[in-house]
This record gives structure tokens, C-alpha cells and sequence, in this order.
């Protein structure tokens, strides 16, 4: 929805907020102390993120994706409201997840999180009037289905819920920045894409 209002770039940078915005959701509701070291730490996270999605929503959209190249008035002012909207939910899902994993457990808390991303996701497909054809669903797209159910969602969440129940919540928002990251090494590997210096210097 917000890259239909604004530039991919703009988006890239107002997502880029999580580490900062989980840390002080963390420092006002968990009472997690941010010191100098690690403000700076997720300063510099923040700031590579910007990069890195900056650079890469430049090179995907061409001109359109320039920051400020995105539908002029109201409509561009609503799409950085609901990228920044996006950054704060999942925010609030860093600092919940701390709050929720001691009482459930990993297992349980990711199959309540899963469950409840269905049910929502499913009442706005029918809302939206989606339907599946059956003879899309080729065996290379149920291989793809597959892949994310597994891998991008179960495991991911069960390993998210473990591993958040060590470090503070404003430590783990800070591996968010390790998404576009892990994109930006993956497409210099498996698309020999050539990144320009700022996508180097948001990496660094």
C-alpha cells in the first residue's frame, strides 16, 4: 500500500526506523536500558538499512524510485504514513514477542502468531475478492509455498521466539537491518548484481 503512494526509496528509508523504534518501545514498556554504545549501534544499523534500501529501490525502479519521485501531495504524505506504520508494527511485534514468549513458549507463541496471520489474512483475501485458480499451481509455485511455510514462517518464528527469550528486545530488533543485508549479498552472489557505493557503505 505505501509503494503504491510514494517512491520505493522513501519506503526502503521509513522501514529502516525498526531498530530505533523498537528500542525505545523497549526502553518505555520492558524498562531496557539503551546506553551510549548500543544507541550508536543502532544508529548505524538504521542508517545502513537506509542505504541499502535506497539503493536498492533506486535500481529496481529507475527514476520512480528516487526519494521524492513518488506522487506529489496528500498521496505521497499517506504512503510514508504507512511505511512508517509498518516500521512501528513490527516494532510493537519485537517488544510483544518479548512479553508473550515466557508465559507460551516458542512452540506455542509461533503456532498463535501463524494462526492468526491466516485468519487475517484470509477474511481481507475474501474481502478483496482474491480467488486461486487451480491450474496456477504448478509444481514449482507449491514448491515455493512449501518453502516459505517451513522455512520463512515456521521455522523462522521458532527460532525468532528462541532466540529472543536471551538478548533484550531493542538487541534483537537490531537483526532486522540482517533482512536487506542477507538480499544485498544474495543478489551480488546469485544475480551478479553490481552495487553501487552507497549499497557497499550501507553494508559496511
Amino acid at each position: 500500500a505505501a509503494l503504491a503512494r510514494t517512491g520505493a526509496a522513501e519506503v526502503g528509508i521509513a522501514t529502516s526506523a525498526t531498530p530505533a523504534i523498537t528500542a525505545l518501545l523497549a526502553a518505555l514498556f520492558l524498562k531496557e536500558r539503551v546506553d551510549a554504545r548500543k544507541a550508536l549501534g543502532i544508529g548505524l544499523v538504521v542508517a545502513g538499512v537506509a542505504l541499502l534500501e535506497a539503493c536498492g529501490g533506486a535500481q529496481a525502479g529507475g527514476a520512480a524510485a528516487r526519494i521524492g519521485a513518488g506522487p506529489p501531495g496528500d498521496g505521497r504524505l499517506a504512503g510514508l504514513a504507512l511505511a512508517v506504520a509498518a516500521a512501528a508494527s513490527e516494532s510493537v511485534f519485537n517488544v510483544t514477542s518479548k512479553r508473550l514468549n515466557p508465559a507460551f513458549g516458542p512452540m506455542r507463541t509461533s503456532a498463535a502468531v501463524t494462526g492468526l496471520a491466516f485468519a487475517m489474512l484470509a477474511v481481507l483475501s475474501i474481502a478483496a475478492g482474491e480467488r486461486v485458480d487451480a491450474s496456477d499451481l504448478s509444481p514449482a509455485r507449491l514448491a515455493a509455498f512449501a518453502y516459505y511455510g517451513v522455512f520463512a514462517s515456521a521455522l523462522a518464528y521458532l527460532c525468532w521466539y528462541r532466540g529472543i527469550r536471551e538478548v533484550p528486545a531493542s538487541t534483537a530488533g537490531t537483526f532486522s537491518g540482517f533482512m536487506p543485508l542477507s538480499g544485498f549479498g544474495l543478489s551480488i552472489l546469485v544475480f551478479g548484481e553490481r552495487p553501487g557505493a552507497l549499497g557497499l557503505a550501507g553494508a559496511v
